[in-house]
C-alpha cells in the first residue's frame, strides 16, 4: 500500500486519476442515455425486396398488439416488444421511401398503444399532411381515422379543446362514423359543453346503436 500512497501524493497523478474517472463516468452515462432514448431507431432497408419484407413483418408484429389496445385489453411485454420493432421497421421503410407517408399511420397507432401520445400525435400529423393530396377513398378514410386517433391522444393529454377539433376534422372527411361523434362528445363533456355533447352522443347512437361511448355519455347526462 505504501507505493500507492506515495503516488497519490503526486498532484499530477491525482488529477489524471480524477480525469479518467470522470471521463469513464460520462461515457457510461451518455451511452446509457443514448440507448434508453433510441428504442425506436429505424431498421436499415437497402432495396425493394427488403422494403416488402419489412412491410410484411411489421404488419404481422403490429396486428395483435393494436387489436388488443383497440379492445381495451392490457398489452403483454411481448406485445410491446413487437410494437416497438414494428415501429423500427416502418421507420426504415420511410427512410428508404421518404415520399410514402402511409407507414406513419401505423407508427402513430403503435406509439399510442405504447403510451407515447406526443410521438403519436406528431407521427399522425405527418401522415395527415403527407396524404392530403390523395383522392384514393381508402387513404381518405385512413386520414379521417388518423384525425380520430389524434383526438384520442389529445384527450389522454387532457387537451380537450384540440381533441374536439381533431374529431371535427374526422367528421368533415366522413360524416357517417359513430366513433367520431362519440369521441367529440367526450371532449365536449370535459369542456362543459353539455348540449353539444348530448347532440353528438345522440348522433353517434343513431349511427351505431351499440356505441358504448355514446351510451355512457347519454346515460350520464340524462339522469
Amino acid at each position: 500500500m505504501l507505493p500507492i500512497r506515495k503516488n497519490l501524493r503526486n498532484p499530477l497523478l491525482v488529477v489524471l486519476s480524477v480525469v479518467v474517472v470522470v471521463v469513464v463516468a460520462i461515457y457510461l452515462y451518455v451511452g446509457s442515455k443514448t440507448s434508453n432514448q433510441s428504442p425506436f431507431r429505424a431498421v436499415l432497408i437497402s432495396n425493394d425486396a427488403g422494403y416488402l419484407e419489412a412491410n410484411r413483418e411489421a404488419l404481422q408484429l403490429a396486428r395483435d398488439g393494436l387489436a388488443k389496445f383497440g379492445n381495451h385489453e392490457s398489452l403483454t411485454v411481448g406485445d410491446k416488444v413487437d410494437l416497438t420493432h414494428a415501429i423500427r421497421l416502418y421507420k426504415g421503410m420511410l427512410e428508404y421511401k421518404p415520399a410514402s407517408a402511409i407507414p406513419n399511420l401505423t407508427i402513430g397507432m403503435a406509439y399510442q398503444a405504447l403510451g407515447f401520445p406526443d410521438q403519436a400525435i406528431s407521427t399522425l400529423k405527418d401522415f395527415i399532411t403527407g396524404t392530403q393530396t390523395s383522392k384514393n377513398p381508402d387513404v381518405i378514410q385512413a386520414r379521417s381515422d388518423a384525425h380520430w386517433i389524434t383526438s384520442k391522444c389529445y384527450f389522454d393529454e387532457h387537451n380537450y379543446s384540440e381533441s374536439a377539433k381533431q374529431s371535427t376534422e374526422a367528421i368533415k372527411l366522413n360524416k357517417n362514423v359513430a366513433r367520431y361523434y362519440s369521441q367529440r362528445a367526450s371532449a365536449e363533456l370535459q369542456l362543459k359543453q353539455i348540449s353539444l355533447a348530448i347532440n353528438d352522443a345522440t348522433k353517434a347512437s343513431q349511427l351505431d346503436p351499440n356505441d358504448p361511448q355514446a351510451h355512457g355519455i347519454l346515460s350520464l347526462l340524462k339522469r
